[in-house]
């Protein structure tokens, strides 16, 4: 069907999965139009490739001349451009529908899924099959920092995936092999409570062919659950020498300034080789939930036939994703880590990851994502907030949801008031932000912003120099 296709648009083109795929399409030589509510360096990035975006939703950006139409599940079936598609009897695709069609180009799919993580362990495979020289196609939910990009089309017979589970989407795919990392209390709006998810991964995993295989974490005890449902075709990795290949010796550097993560591997399954210890890996990113996405690659790639020493260094000069344990040094000599955690067991993973400083204070600024996960989810995101020394919250970061009454940021810093927390604050705007960050922040401390929204524009304006909101007006006071 793309052979004939030339013509396609994407509407909601801005989001980091659909500006993926549209980059794909660009390079094997489609013409690519989108629309998207705001314009920003990623639809900056799509038209210097070629594509025209518009910015907003009308049906007159449905040009004559599309063929294909593909929508991202963040708009509406009332969207004016879906609506334009339907009518003229243009073909419309998902955006999983699409990606699960451009991965059978390929004579294999490699799918990455999990409630976390997967971004990250999508992206360390990457660097492991182009280090072995099998150019992957790859497809990953978040920018590489070694290619600048969260997709590229290789020549090789992989399609490398990150296969989204929030809105059931995955189960289009055919994977030949897929990574599975967690599951977790994870879009509970959608799968409505945790044993529809887990059959939903079960499902997802049920579709490997005979010759392919799966690789599950043994850390998890959901995945753990699904263990006797799978087929014999699978392989596990963990922390502890139940697993097929697990890790121990974990030890991480003291300072920020060119963190690494080290660790051994060993293996006890006689069918990926030499049983015992293969080896020392040293990551240059910190965490325990590191260690554990980098052994899902080294199990995946072994088992696809590459040694154990390709994928260790590859791993060594992996770069990371963006916004993704991101450590930066602030002006003022400080250190600022931002990371897209926006689950209590991301941020968890993040906090965890960074020793306290041995004179100074940890500050988090915080961003909740999504409504439902807040409401469902508040007495745990509370409770890993509760031992950072000043906590900063913003309001709720709706994206694809509509708001829902009495749920907001307030419950969580009312909570935490309630448990005699001393420094937390609310704040609705960003200059009350700065206002107060300058107020408080020192050389010695760690600056963590985390969470989805614009947060992370705020990040980056906090990485600059401190003179860029040290004189906003000192009348915008906090909540």
């Amino acid at each position: 069907m793309l052979n004939t296709y030339k013509n396609i648009h994407f509407v909601g083109i801005g989001g980091i999965g659909m500006s993926g795929l549209a980059a794909i399409l660009l390079q094997r030589g489609y013409c690519v139009t989108g629309s998207d509510l705001l314009l920003t360096h990623i639809t900056d990035r799509l038209e210097s490739l070629g594509a025209k975006v518009f910015q907003g939703h009308t049906h007159a950006h449905v040009d004559r001349n599309i063929d294909l139409l593909v929508y991202s599940t963040a708009i509406s079936f009332e969207n004016p451009e879906y609506l334009e598609a339907k009518k003229r009897g243009i073909s419309v695709l998902s955006r999983g529908e699409l990606l699960a069609q451009l991965a059978r180009l390929k004579s294999s799919l490699v799918a990455v899924s999990g409630s976390h993580g997967k971004t990250t362990t999508t992206a360390m495979m990457a660097d492991i099959l182009s280090f072995s020289n099998k150019e992957p196609a790859v497809l990953v939910g978040g920018v590489m920092r070694r290619h600048g990009t969260c997709s590229y089309w290789g020549d090789g017979g992989i399609f490398l995936a990150e296969a989204d589970e929030h809105d059931g989407s995955f189960l289009n795919m055919m994977p030949t092999i897929a990574i599975l990392t967690n599951i977790d209390f994870e879009h509970m709006k959608n799968y409505g409570n945790i044993d529809a998810l887990k059959l939903a991964f079960l499902n997802f995993l049920k579709k490997i062919p005979f010759y392919g295989f799966s690789v599950i974490c043994m850390d998890c005890d959901q995945l753990k659950s699904l263990k006797p449902f799978l087929s014999k075709n699978h392989l596990t990795y963990g922390l502890d020498e139940e697993s097929d290949l697990y890790a121990k010796n974990i030890s991480y550097s003291e300072s920020l300034d060119n963190s690494w993560t080290s660790f051994k591997v060993y293996n006890t399954k006689k069918t990926l080789g030499k049983e015992g210890e293969w080896g020392e890996v040293t990551l240059k990113t910190l965490g325990r939930h590191n260690v554990l996405n980098a052994l899902a690659t080294i199990t995946a790639g072994v088992a696809l036939g590459l040694s154990f020493e390709s994928c260790a260094k590859a791993l060594s000069t992996f770069d990371g994703v963006d916004l993704r344990m991101d450590i930066f040094t602030r002006n003022d000599g400080g250190y600022l880590i931002q990371d897209y955690a926006h689950h209590p067991t991301e941020m968890k993973a993040v906090l965890n990851s960074v020793l306290p400083p041995k004179k100074g204070k940890r500050v988090l600024l915080f961003q909740p994502h999504l409504y439902s996960r807040t409401k469902l989810l508040q007495s745990e995101f509370v409770q890993e907030m509760m031992p950072v020394e000043h906590v900063i919250l913003l309001p709720v970061y709706a994206a694809r949801e509509t708001p829902m009454e009495g749920v907001e940021t307030e419950a969580l810093f009312q909570s935490m008031k309630a448990l005699g927390h001393k420094n937390v604050l609310f704040f609705k705007d960003e200059c009350s932000i700065f206002i107060h960050l300058y107020s408080i922040l020192e050389k010695e401390d760690i600056l963590f912003v985390l969470g989805a929204g614009n947060v992370h524009d705020m990040a980056r304006k906090l990485r600059e120099k401190k003179e860029t909101f040290q004189n906003v007006s000192d009348s915008l006071m906090p909540l």
